[in-house]
């Protein structure tokens, strides 16, 4: 009995041990439970085929006990050239082939024998365009410097009975060499010859290409308030009224208006410090439109102004039929203000008003 019942568990334990083998040789897949964390951090669970973790198998490293010696090359068979023959006794060794022996240092006595150097050839380049001989000089901007008036046609003879031509004059050539130093050249329209028109003066000015067109002129009294009298032979005009100031004429017909503006503007600026008012009798007796009051700039329709293609500005210094004023003309140091004033605005003439 008891036989049976060994022989019996034996027969059970075989056959499942026969089943769990072939259950674990199926190709049916396995399913493990994995879990994953959501979005929003919370835990999930789901069937994969894959487990979560999976042991890596063990990395076997090949290294052996001894170093692997290299394969050799076979060394290349040297050609007959390369191969160094041994000397055979009793035989006459073969001329080597010439090799270049540094040159050795000549004795005084022998004669020095200078190496002829090697020609290299190299090529020809065309020569380089060389620069203008003026290119590095700097073209200095020009003036139209006119004096009003001319020998033929003095003008108005003032307080002191000196023409308006000669009060021109005076004070142009005392004001040329001070903008020659200001850097411009200086050009005159008129010399000491005849008669000169207005539209002569500024067809010269167009020629020359100059960069400013200034005209200086000194100013009368209205012809019914002037009394003529012969002194010492010479005609005098005295104004029975005052009429004082200096004033500026531009005109809207030329080409460059607005430039000849800007001048006039920044000339009347540093004119504005000399404690002397504008003259604003051309309004009132001659009626001239009056364009910047405060600086006593008139819009004044003549050649000169119109006809010239560049800035143009004429500019009167003063009254020399008034008594008071023609004496602030003849005062040297009053002249020589507004001489400063007018070479301070030459200066940054190109700068604030060229662009215009």
């Amino acid at each position: 009995m008891k036989r049976t019942q060994f022989i019996l568990s034996v027969t059970l334990m075989s056959v499942a041990l026969s089943s769990a083998f072939a259950q674990n040789n199926t190709d049916t897949p396995q399913h493990y439970t994995t879990t994953t964390l959501s979005p929003t951090g919370q835990v999930q669970w789901r069937i994969d085929d894959k487990p979560d973790y999976v042991i890596p198998p063990k990395q076997t490293t090949s290294t052996p006990d001894k170093p692997v010696a290299k394969k050799k090359t076979p060394a290349k068979k040297k050609t007959p050239n390369t191969v160094a023959k041994k000397p055979v006794a009793n035989e006459p060794p073969k001329s080597a082939p010439a090799v270049a022996k540094p040159a050795e240092k000549s004795l005084p006595n022998q004669a020095e024998t200078k190496p002829t150097p090697k020609v290299v050839d190299k090529k020809k380049t065309p020569p380089k365009a060389k620069a203008p001989t003026h290119a590095h000089k700097w073209k200095r901007p020009v003036l139209a410097l006119d004096s009003g008036y001319s020998i033929h046609d003095p003008g108005m003879a003032g307080v002191r009975g000196k023409r308006e031509v000669e009060y021109n004059d005076r004070f142009v050539n005392e004001l040329i060499p001070r903008i020659e130093a200001a850097g411009w050249e200086v050009k005159l329209t008129r010399g000491d010859y005849g008669y000169v028109s207005d539209k002569h003066r500024a067809e010269q000015a167009n020629i020359w290409e100059a960069d400013l067109l200034l005209s200086i002129h000194h100013d009368v009294s209205p012809k019914r308030y002037l009394k003529s009298e012969v002194k010492d032979g010479v005609t005098v005009n005295k104004s029975t009224q005052s009429f004082e100031g200096y004033s500026m004429y531009v005109s809207k017909q030329n080409k460059k208006y607005r430039a000849s503006l800007c001048f006039a503007q920044r000339l009347g600026f540093r004119l504005k410090p000399l404690q002397r008012d504008p003259a604003y009798f051309h309004k009132e007796h001659e009626g001239l439109p009056l364009v910047v009051k405060e600086y006593g700039i008139y819009e004044r329709d003549i050649p000169l102004l119109r006809d010239a293609e560049i800035p143009a500005v004429q500019v009167k210094i003063g009254v020399v039929t008034d008594p008071q004023d023609e004496a602030w003309i003849n005062n040297d140091q009053y002249r020589r203000d507004i001489e400063n004033a007018v070479i301070k605005t030459i200066r940054v003439f190109k700068q604030y008003c060229s662009y215009w």
